[in-house]
Parts: C-alpha cells; structure tokens; sequence
C-alpha cells in the first residue's frame, strides 16, 4: 500500500485566519488538507457526498463550515464539476523536484476542466516556470479551456433549443416543458422532492399569473438563486455567486 504525506506547518494554529474559524471550520479544512481524494497541487476533485461520508457528518453540519472556508477565502469550488481549490496550498507545498513538476502537469490533465484553473494558473505557473516549464506546454493536452467551456454552454443550450414535442410536460397543469436531461438536472440539484416543487411552483405561477418563460429549466435554477442570495443552493451547497464558480443554465 502506497501513501501520500502533505505537510501541514505548526504555525497554521497562529494563523490569523485559521485561528478564528469555528472548530467545523477548522476540522473542515484540515479535512482538505488531508483528504484520501486531495493531491499535492491542492485542486482536486472533490463532490459533496464524499465530504459528508469521510467526516460522518450530516449535509447541515458541513454546509455551515464550508460557507465560512469559503467567505474566508481559504478555499474554491467550482459547483458544476466538484472542483475545490485551497488557495494557499503550495504556501507550504511547493513543488520541489522536476518528479513532482511531472506528476502537477498530468494532475492538472486529469482533473474536470474548470474556471477554477485560472485560479491554479496564479500560484502554480511560478513554480514551473522554474523548472523551464511554461503554462502553454501545461495547458496544450487540455486545449483551450476557456473554448471549450464555452462550447460545452453552447452546446448544452442547443440541447434546450428543441422543439416543445421532444420536451416532456410537467407540473399539475402540464405548462413546464423540460428534457429529460433537465429534469434530472434539477434531481441531482435538489432531489426529486425538491425538484418536483419548484416545477409545481412554476406550474402554478404560469397558470395563475400567466408567467411566460424561454427556458424553464433556466428559470427554475434563477428563481432558486434569487430566493436564497447568498444563502443554499437547493441539495445544502453554499452558494455565494462571487466564491463559488457555476451558472450554467444549459
């Protein structure tokens, strides 16, 4: 059996901001820190469920901390691809050998392309710029990310683009027009009770106040944003529009 070491320096007790996060938030970021699924680039994949499963913690009890690693600036997540970024990883895990250079490039190849890379792209290219490695060369296997995740928000737009017989009628009177990729879209966001609600929701607002709407799936997602600035994204995920990276509508 193979095992991983990150370091973590004795003088993150006599951290300002570590100091004053609560004893969740601290657990919480140690957690990061440590974590099976973490790597030593500190930008990993990491969804909801392993979080509350490795900790043994309900999804109140994490959401509370994440918020405040969040609000902190001590971490990043990138709901829509599960990407956490710790902010200051490589303050204390720098890359130290051209090995460890090689294994942070094909890291970087591994992972769900992510807005978050621009934020890896800050802290990182330093580092193998020292090595004679420039961000280009990192980035060339993954193409242009920024394209791409463009083309993948165009392409999941033409999705919603069809005609009303391919999309599926919900609600109690029938008015919410969803394909099926949508819908479970919207189960996976907020499970199937809570999404069957906010489509009776906007059944009834179309059908009482006569609501006219483009995308229903895009305006599902904008009524629960609007609802909980600043607060809880449907399955208990912080949402803070300006910390965590989302809002595909597609």
């Amino acid at each position: 059996m193979s095992y991983r070491y990150q370091r973590i320096h004795t003088q993150i007790w006599h951290d300002e901001k570590f100091k004053k996060l609560s004893n969740d938030g601290k657990t919480l970021f140690l957690y990061f820190l440590t974590s099976p699924h973490s790597n030593l680039i500190g930008y990993y994949m990491l969804p909801w469920l392993y979080i509350e499963s490795d900790l043994g913690w309900n999804e109140k009890r994490v959401t509370k901390p994440f918020t405040e690693l969040l609000r902190k600036g001590l971490i990043k997540y990138d709901d829509q691809t599960c990407v956490l970024f710790i902010v200051n990883h490589f303050h204390y895990n720098t890359l130290d050998n051209p090995n460890q250079k090689k294994s942070a490039v094909n890291l970087i190849g591994q992972i769900p392309k992510s807005p978050l890379i621009s934020d890896l792209k800050t802290v990182i290219e330093p580092l193998l710029n020292g090595y004679g490695i420039g961000w280009v060369t990192v980035v060339e296997p993954l193409a242009n990310i920024e394209t791409e995740a463009e083309t993948e928000a165009v392409t999941e737009a033409v999705i919603e683009a069809v005609t009303e017989e391919e999309k599926v009628k919900y609600g109690e009177f029938g008015n919410v027009l969803l394909v099926k990729k949508s819908y479970e879209k919207l189960i996976s966001i907020f499970g199937e009770k809570g999404a069957n609600e906010r489509i009776e929701n906007l059944s009834t607002g179309i059908a009482s106040k006569g609501y006219k709407y483009k995308d229903h799936y895009a305006t599902i997602l904008s009524w629960e944003r609007k609802n909980n600035k600043g607060g809880i994204l449907g399955n208990g995920k912080p949402k803070d529009e300006y910390e965590i990276v989302g809002g595909k509508n597609g």
